[in-house]
């Protein structure tokens, strides 16, 4: 907001409200009223200036005027029931690390902040659905209600101290790194394919080679060392049941 457009939205106060100023000095009452309001999106500034006229008979000082705007920005946030419905959605994406990191940042930072980190989806993911939808439904729409508030009064906060904040929910609690995606089996079969290609045969006839060496080796007939071994091994077995 530029000193001009709080000078304007002032007027406005000063011509509704005839002890705004109360004896005060304008041009500190201004300097003041401009330290808080300096970050602020002007049109955000003058619906609750108007939202505050209509509504108080008396003059607002800046709490009243940054209550208003922390209220139309927390009307303009999803409900608890939708912040749920959007966390559900992305649980049910969180088969693996992948998609479950993928999900996550899909969330918008303040679902991020109440879900802290893409494992957390995964150990959602196999609950039942009774858990799911009682349990945890409950304490995440509590706790997303709770940090709904503090996001709204975050805001209100001028943009010079917002950085202080160890609360702050503009970011996400946890950035994760994307892991690679798993190969589904066709990649890995035409992985296996390409590499057996080197030895001049497909992954098929490497396979069919090495089964076809199997029956050679099991319809070859014994020789005459071969069966001498298997009969002496006989024996033994014969020997040691006898005993």
């Amino acid at each position: 907001m530029t000193p001009k457009e709080l000078s304007e939205i002032m007027e406005r106060l000063e011509r509704y409200y005839k002890s705004f100023y109360s004896g005060a000095d304008k041009k500190e009452v201004f300097a003041a009223w401009y330290d808080m309001f300096r970050g602020d999106d002007p049109a955000e500034v003058k619906r609750a200036v108007i939202a505050y006229i209509c509504t108080n008979t008396y003059a607002p000082t800046v709490a009243g005027i940054k209550g208003i705007m922390a209220e139309n920005r927390m009307a303009g946030q999803m409900t608890e029931i939708e912040a749920w419905a959007r966390i559900r959605e992305a649980i049910n994406k969180a088969n693996g690390r992948y998609e479950a990191a993928e999900a996550f940042t899909a969330l918008p930072p303040i679902l991020q902040k109440l879900v802290y980190e893409p494992k957390r989806l995964r150990e959602w993911r196999v609950c039942s659905d009774d858990t799911l939808e009682g349990v945890i439904a409950s304490n995440v729409q509590r706790s997303y209600r709770e940090l709904a508030k503090r996001e709204a009064v975050w805001y209100a906060i001028p943009e010079q101290l917002q950085a202080e904040q160890s609360w702050r929910v503009d970011a996400p609690a946890h950035q994760p790194e994307l892991p690679e995606p798993q190969k589904s089996i066709s990649e890995i079969v035409e992985q296996a394919d390409a590499h057996a290609a080197k030895h001049g045969m497909t992954m098929t006839a490497e396979l069919q080679a090495k089964h076809a060496d199997r029956v050679d080796a099991f319809l070859t007939p014994m020789t005459k060392d071969e069966k001498r071994i298997v009969e002496k091994r006989e024996e033994k077995r014969g020997e040691r049941f006898l005993k």
